[in-house]
């Protein structure tokens, strides 16, 4: 193949290259290498919402490596944030403190 030729080819096989990785960082099976989990019910139909289960409800979850079976054994209530730990306040004459800065 001439110059032209492999030129003309060089393009179109880097567009492709880009396009795979893209591919490939969005598929779902990267997303489980990243911690996350897919929830399915018995019915293979994947969970979004937790309002969609009811106790004794089958589900796979699917980690990274592999599936897991569980069930859903009630309900849990409404989850609410910690209060975030009250600072002490400094004395005058001390200097500050790095976290003070913030």
């Amino acid at each position: 193949m001439d110059r032209g030729g492999r030129a003309a080819l060089a393009a179109p096989a880097a567009r492709l290259a880009a396009l795979t990785r893209t591919v490939e960082a969005l598929s779902y099976q990267r997303v489980l290498d990243r911690g996350y989990t897919v929830v399915r019910d018995a019915g293979d139909r994947i969970v979004t919402a937790p309002d969609a289960m009811k106790t004794g409800d089958a589900l796979t979850i699917e980690f990274a490596a592999r599936k897991r079976i569980a069930a859903v054994v009630g309900k849990a209530g409404t989850v609410q944030p910690k209060a975030a730990p009250k600072r002490k306040k400094r004395d005058e004459g001390s200097p500050p403190d790095l976290f003070d800065l913030l």
